[in-house]
């Protein structure tokens, strides 16, 4: 059988080292669109002042509010925008699910305001922006509120007792999570992808994990340049394993039956899955 390694949490950081880490944007530079190292969404409105308006302070009152109306407009159709998972929009699911058509619309509602600015020339800049993960007022908490129970991940197709660490075996209760190591692929990021292997099983996704966990930290941590951090998310004793290749628009990393197995014959011995400490090496 194919050998499947438990790295500390120190061996991993090793394996990041060829990577040039930069420090993450200050959230006083973000734009428009998705910001997952920040965390958040965030669009910008524009306000002009009305050319009739004599008075300043009156000017200044409508510039804002222009500014504001367009920046939840903008924040709207960002948050539409965002991939659920790889087939899904955040705007597809309010179609079909009445109560995360009425979440998201109360959150863009009660969208803060990230920064707001008043030009020499009288136009006014508001940015809005809204959590991406959080128990309250996020768009997870939005969006698997009401998520259907957890169900079990699948059996392994050949169960494992033990796998090695280094250079000797340990017991699968000593798990404490996964990290798919996707570097070199172009992986793009997803609020809940999935693991899948090479037969086609779905051996990891939001189905299987508590949907608090899922609501707080989402379904995946990213590491990579920008969030070298995230990998302890996996725990001090990961299983590492590298993606075969991805798949669903590149959001999705495809593994070896046999490194499935062994992830699967640890989940089935303590569950961990539920915690979601799984991680994806980009």
């Amino acid at each position: 059988m194919k050998k499947l390694f438990i790295f500390s949490f120190a061996v991993v950081m090793m394996l990041m080292t060829s990577v040039s880490f930069a420090a993450p944007n200050s959230l006083t530079e973000i734009s428009n669109g998705v910001k997952w190292q920040e965390g958040i969404v965030a669009a910008t409105g524009t306000g002009i002042r009305p050319q009739n308006i004599a008075s300043d302070a009156l000017g200044a009152v409508l510039a804002r509010r222009a500014a504001i109306v367009d920046a939840y407009r903008g924040l709207a159709e960002q948050i539409y925008g965002v991939q659920v998972d790889s087939n899904t929009t955040v705007e597809q699911l309010m179609v079909v699910e009445d109560n995360t058509k009425i979440a998201v619309s109360g959150l863009i509602k009660n969208a803060k305001i990230l920064k707001e600015e008043q030009m020499p020339n009288g136009t006014y800049l508001v940015t809005l922006s809204v959590n991406i993960f959080g128990a309250q007022d996020s768009l997870a908490a939005s969006i698997w509120a009401h998520k259907p129970a957890v169900i079990d991940a699948p059996a392994p197709v050949e169960s494992v007792e033990t796998v090695q660490m280094q250079n000797r075996m340990v017991p699968l209760n000593s798990v404490t999570g996964v990290i798919v190591d996707c570097r070199g692929l172009d992986l793009d990021r997803v609020m809940s992808p999935i693991i899948i292997d090479d037969l086609g099983r779905i051996i990891y996704g939001a189905q299987f994990i508590d949907s608090s966990f899922i609501i707080n930290y989402g379904a995946v941590g990213y590491a990579g340049p920008d969030n070298p951090g995230d990998v302890s998310r996996a725990g001090d004793q990961p299983i590492y394993v590298k993606a075969l290749r991805l798949n669903d628009f590149n959001r999705n990393p495809v593994i070896a039956r046999e490194d499935a197995d062994i992830i699967l014959s640890a989940n089935a011995e303590s569950g961990f899955f539920r915690n979601c400490p799984v991680v994806f090496l980009q």
